[in-house]
């Protein structure tokens, strides 16, 4: 790049210099210029081999200066992305079928192959699928063609931890270490606590990310069927309870929740739906 920029550059200061000599020979008498023609001539050369040569030193620096600048990923990030593309990639032998989450369990069914120590391991998100020498948490497969239930909920570090979080996989004992013989895989299928009846939507307009107000009533002027509201759910919460608040339990550890806003926010959101007539998709995020 720098060394076609030093042409570029080269060739404009030739031009530029051979337009000076013509305008230097158009406007000095024909005498004058037939004498010192050779001085000109001699002037116009230097000056360009000493442009030349300040381009090439200027080019020199640059690549200098673009070999020392350090790389734009680190070492330890190419090697991560080579793991994690041998992981995506590799056509493994053995496979996950199938992961369901019931309402106290957790079904997994798979296959191996191959001679050997083979377990199921379960990988939480904390762990690095890519990275991953042994997995702590593993059961023995006896067949070939497996179907094991364990327990959706199971005590860690103190806290009532959701199997449904994990990831599921096969590993092979070998050389002393746990090597994944299989694509890991979440759940498929995942117990409902509710079933509601299907929202039919009149038409396929709608609006993203509308913010409840005064002027919500005006949605209705925009002949819209649905729309998504975003609600931090991080802004009704607290982890020491307060005056109003409602106590939630997960994971074995208490949450309140600023019931009386959230609920008058809600209700004022349902009371606008019902008037419009438009369907309100909440949102959570934190």
């Amino acid at each position: 790049m720098f060394i076609d920029d030093a042409i570029i550059i080269l060739f404009l200061c030739i031009l530029n210099l051979n337009y000076i000599e013509f305008l230097y020979m158009k406007n000095l008498k024909r005498q004058f210029y037939s004498k010192n023609c050779n001085f000109v001539q001699q002037v116009i050369f230097a000056f360009s081999f000493i442009c030349y040569l300040l381009v090439i030193v200027s080019c020199n620096e640059s690549d200098n200066r673009m070999e020392t600048e350090p790389p734009f990923f680190s070492e330890e990030d190419v090697r991560h992305e080579e793991k994690l593309n041998f992981y995506l990639y590799n056509d493994y032998t053995c496979h996950i079928h199938s992961v369901s989450i019931t309402e106290s369990s957790v079904r997994v069914t798979g296959e191996y192959t191959g001679e050997g120590n083979f377990f199921l391991g379960e990988i939480t998100p904390s762990m690095d699928v890519a990275e991953l020498k042994n997995s702590p948490y593993k059961v023995k497969l006896v067949n070939s063609l497996f179907q094991i239930e364990l327990e959706r909920f199971v005590e860690r570090e103190g806290f009532l931890y959701d199997r449904l979080l994990s990831k599921w996989a096969i590993f092979k004992e070998e050389a002393g270490q746990n090597l994944l013989v299989s694509h890991a895989r979440y759940a498929d299928e995942i117990f409902a606590t509710q079933h509601l009846a299907p929202i039919k939507i009149v038409s396929k307009k709608g609006m993203g990310g509308i913010i409840p107000n005064q002027y919500i009533s005006d949605f209705a002027s925009l002949n819209i069927s649905s729309a998504t509201i975003n609600v931090c759910i991080t802004h009704f919460m607290h982890l020491t309870p307060r005056t109003g608040d409602v106590e939630y339990v997960y994971g074995g550890k208490a949450i309140t929740w600023i019931w009386g806003i959230l609920r008058i926010r809600l209700i004022g959101l349902f009371w606008q739906q019902r008037k419009s007539e438009i369907c309100l998709l909440q949102q959570l995020y934190y």
